[in-house]
């Protein structure tokens, strides 16, 4: 995938610089430039640019007045600033409007393609987020569907709800906090998205939006930690939301949020190697009723919200065999019944039992049992 950048620089000679002295394409960018804001907009109307490096003091619309419109305009562009020393304050002031990077003049060629791969890095880390908070969403979707009044809590799922906060919320910093423990740090956190509440006051859908984006990147880190974010989902008074953010109960809102994550802060502090082993039994009890079905890991992890090498981890460290033997063993036991009190053919027991293949099951029983199936039978007198 090539990355598409735009560089607007006033100086003709920098610009020519920026533009000519990395082989852009190499490293997987294509490039476009303007020498002006104005030129720039007209470009941005026509591109979908990832990247927008700019200068501050520009002819006609300056980068200040660029970077205000982007955010109106073309919200998902990360921009990075190339400021002189005297422009230091602006740069900051961009910075807290939501700039990615920013580079004093003069700068190396070499500065400037290692800002740029750090954003390009944090794009790719954004879309892999956006992919992952997509599948959590559905499998979420389901959850509410079977458990759940279905419009009780669709503000978790509507798309409308569901958009970027990411100048407000710093994902990545929160994940750190939530798999840290530290009650401390993450309310800190916590106090910082709350100072962008009191701009929400009246807005319902913006207040939503950003309830819809907290709680689902919570429920994400908690998934990928190896925690059950359902149980959080029991926390979630719905009614008690509607009528808080309805009545405009800002103080009543910020106290749910701050009581959500000190219960997030619990679940992650809670003695991990309890919640492990009431999650391997539990897992345990579900092969012991579906063995006879096409049980996958893959399809385990997804049931139990986790993923599946974390599972084969735990699989291993509490049970002391991995899933695959452990399964088979279930069935294989099963099997052994059955030549015992049945009279069905080989073929008709290794299909009662979950095995396609006659065979792949024959071999399996050879493994675990020491003897072939039909062998098995033929000797059950002297067993």
């Amino acid at each position: 995938m090539m990355f598409k950048i735009l560089i607007i620089e006033d100086e003709k000679p920098l610009l020519d610089k920026m533009v000519n002295n990395i082989n852009w394409q190499k490293h997987g960018y294509q490039i476009f430039q303007a020498v002006n804001g104005l030129e720039a907009l007209s470009i941005l109307q026509d591109e979908d640019i990832d990247i927008l490096v700019t200068d501050i003091q520009m002819p006609g619309l300056n980068g200040i007045e660029l970077v205000n419109k982007l955010r109106e305009d073309y919200r998902d562009i990360k921009v990075l600033i190339i400021s002189g020393h005297a422009e230091f304050e602006y740069a900051q002031q961009l910075i807290r409007l939501g700039v990615n990077e920013y580079l004093l003049k003069p700068f190396r060629s070499q500065r400037l393609l290692e800002a740029v791969n750090e954003i390009r890095d944090g794009i790719s880390r954004e879309n892999k987020d956006k992919e992952e908070l997509a599948s959590l969403r559905n499998e979420l979707s389901v959850y509410l569907n079977k458990n759940v009044r279905n419009d009780t809590l669709n503000w978790l799922t509507d798309d409308k709800f569901f958009e970027n906060q990411s100048i407000i919320i710093n994902n990545n910093q929160l994940y750190q906090l939530i798999k840290s423990g530290s009650e401390e740090e993450l309310l800190k956190e916590v106090d910082h998205i709350l100072k962008h509440i009191g701009g929400l006051k009246g807005d319902r859908q913006g207040l939503f939006i950003l309830l819809n984006n907290l709680v689902l990147f919570t429920f994400q880190a908690l998934k990928e930690l190896g925690y059950d974010y359902q149980d959080m989902i029991k926390k979630i008074d719905n009614v008690y939301l509607e009528k808080v953010i309805n009545g405009d109960n800002l103080l009543d809102l910020e106290k749910w949020l701050k009581d959500f994550f000190l219960d997030v802060n619990s679940m992650v502090t809670c003695p991990k190697n309890n919640q492990n082993e009431i999650l391997i039994e539990e897992v345990k009890e579900h092969i012991k009723k579906n063995y006879q079905e096409g049980i996958t890991l893959t399809e385990l992890s997804q049931h139990f919200n986790v993923s599946s090498g974390y599972l084969s981890k735990l699989f291993l460290d509490y049970v002391g065999e991995n899933f695959t033997d452990y399964l088979n063993m279930i069935r294989v036991n099963k099997a052994k019944e059955l030549l015992k009190t049945t009279d069905k053919k080989i073929y008709q027991i290794a299909d009662e039992i979950g095995f396609n293949d006659s065979f792949y099951f024959s071999s399996w029983f050879k493994r675990l049992v020491g003897v072939t199936p039909t062998t098995y039978r033929d000797n059950l007198e002297f067993l």
